[in-house]
């Protein structure tokens, strides 16, 4: 009877030996299709904050009050699109280039984008924005916080 539960053992132990292997393999390849594809794609379980994000820019005058402008819209850069503000209200002379409405466009990726501001019939505000996306929100690469006009 011992000599059975030996036998027993041992095959659990080598079913159990097989299965770790099938799972470590599957874990590298897995590794390894990441790393070699530059983690373009996001994890389907992925949890954002609640938080709407978006790229901002203050125009001010030469004596730092906040300039109303009578129009203003972002264009994108890749394709000519003209995006208006939709909604957004501008507070004390901020206004909105781009926000997480553009999110799934800019999913692992950037862009240009340029703001154009028009005050008087005159264009007043022209700035360049490189904004990407990481899974949830748009961040800005680089582009002016704040802009003072004459």
């Amino acid at each position: 009877m011992g000599s059975g539960l030996i036998i027993i053992k041992t095959y659990n132990m080598k079913k159990l030996s097989i299965l770790l292997s099938v799972a470590i393999i599957a874990l590298f390849l897995q590794a390894h299709s990441c790393n070699h594809h530059g983690h373009s794609e996001c994890a389907r379980d992925i949890i954002c904050t609640e938080i709407f994000a978006s790229v901002m820019v203050t125009v001010k005058d030469t004596n730092g009050n906040p300039v109303v402008l009578d129009e203003y819209y972002t264009i994108r850069e890749k394709t000519g699109e003209k995006i208006s503000a939709q909604g957004d209200i501008p507070e004390n002379g901020t206004y909105v280039v781009v926000s997480d409405n553009f999110i799934g466009e800019l999913k692992k990726s950037y862009e240009g984008f340029r703001f154009v501001g028009k005050k008087n019939g005159a264009e007043v505000v022209n700035e360049i924005y490189e904004v990407e996306g990481d899974c949830c929100h748009v961040n800005k690469r680089s582009g002016k916080e704040t802009v003072i006009i004459q």
